[in-house]
């Protein structure tokens, strides 16, 4: 079983380490392509609190997805209605950076197959 996906988003892929114009080595990121998700909510009860020698994942929204979908650490996210970011590369719109890998719920312990992608994003700042 598989879901639709009815909702377009935009993804710039993250590129470490581009020369600029300037010859100086920077992160940053392609070009802005639109991608068909399911559909994103603010994140779920499963937020863990700090614990001593442990870093949780921070994040301010889940992005679902089909596994199809590409995607990456760092990657920015422009979803319709979040507020304008402070995206690098483009500034004017209402970026969010991916957080670590996507978190694959394709496969379950009972058969159930969903293809289905969580995605942690967090507002970018400053």
């Amino acid at each position: 079983m598989s879901l639709r996906a009815p909702r377009t988003v935009q993804r710039a892929a993250f590129l470490p380490g581009v020369e600029d114009a300037h010859g100086n080595v920077r992160d940053a990121w392609g070009p802005v392509v639109d991608v068909v998700v399911r559909s994103w909510a603010p994140p779920s009860a499963d937020t863990v609190p700090p614990a001593s020698g442990r870093d949780p994942v921070v994040r301010d929204l889940d992005l679902y997805a089909n596994v199809d979908v590409p995607n990456g650490p760092r990657d920015h996210w422009m979803i319709p209605g979040q507020p304008v970011g402070a995206c690098p590369d483009h500034p004017m719109l209402p970026c969010l950076e991916q957080v670590g890998h996507a978190e694959d719920y394709s496969a379950g312990p009972f058969r159930s197959v969903v293809g289905a992608l969580r995605i942690n994003l967090k507002r970018v700042e400053g």
